[in-house]
């Protein structure tokens, strides 16, 4: 077995990392970081090894692979007890392969607010984006909807479920949950689609376009708030004897 070598300085390109999607750039990287040459990475790798370290978060070669996984960046709304609120995630995923089936899954972390909304109402809603909706992403995912009324100042509707459906949007649908799954620090929703409501036309917004094209004045702020969920996420990953039984009586 080739033992693994030291990473030795990080590249002027790391940075870049933020900003780009393609597994070819990571392999790029990956092989001038290392001298593991054809062999891809030793059976002595884990996430811990080889850590590269981007200015204001916490990486490393594995999680940037990993990151490929991410879905198109999202808006999630939810509506309990005549409040309404929003968020923004990259963890959404389809979860049929059936017409007759329409699913879809979301993890979403504990402490947002939108987390209880959906847990008590059972109701959700997910949105597409397209790539001139930052300010949008702005709106929605820096700040907490405990601390202001998020869509106080968005243009939407109400769709079937009484769910907030955003005026813009890609297409939105209407979940119905089914399941949940906890991991510690988050919940894995599985929502039945209730309703799909179609929107405008644009490229699809994902998570490493927006990262390589969000104002700088917004990146520190980014940031902070990425190594606070890091934080959290490490110290809440044991998984809690946690079920949903259903929507609590509003």
């Amino acid at each position: 077995m080739r033992p693994a070598r030291s990473l030795g300085p990080v590249p002027s390109e790391v940075p870049a990392l933020r900003g780009r999607t393609g597994f070819s750039e990571l392999h790029r990287l990956r092989c001038r970081w290392t001298a593991w040459g054809r062999g891809g990475y030793p059976a002595s790798f884990t996430p811990d090894q080889n850590r590269v370290y981007i200015p204001g978060m916490q990486t490393d070669m594995a999680y940037e692979l990993l990151r490929q996984f991410a879905s198109p960046v999202v808006a999630i709304t939810s509506a309990w007890q005549g409040k309404t609120n929003g968020m923004i995630s990259d963890s959404a995923v389809r979860a049929s392969i059936s017409p007759n089936v329409p699913r879809l899954s979301v993890y979403i972390h504990k402490w947002h607010l939108s987390h209880d909304m959906i847990w008590q109402s059972g109701r959700f809603s997910i949105h597409l984006l397209h790539r001139g909706q930052l300010d949008l992403v702005h709106q929605l995912g820096f700040v907490s909807g405990r601390d202001r009324d998020k869509l106080s100042s968005i243009p939407h509707g109400t769709g079937k479920l009484g769910l907030p459906i955003l005026d813009d949007r890609v297409a939105a649908f209407e979940m119905r949950v089914l399941n949940t799954m906890d991991t510690g620090y988050a919940t894995h929703f599985l929502g039945h689609v209730e309703a799909v409501h179609p929107g405008v036309e644009g490229e699809i917004l994902t998570a490493p376009w927006f990262r390589a094209n969000m104002p700088p004045a917004w990146a520190e702020e980014w940031r902070a708030n990425y190594r606070k969920a890091q934080d959290v996420i490490e110290a809440r990953s044991a998984i809690e004897d946690r079920h949903w039984t259903g929507p609590a009586r509003s």
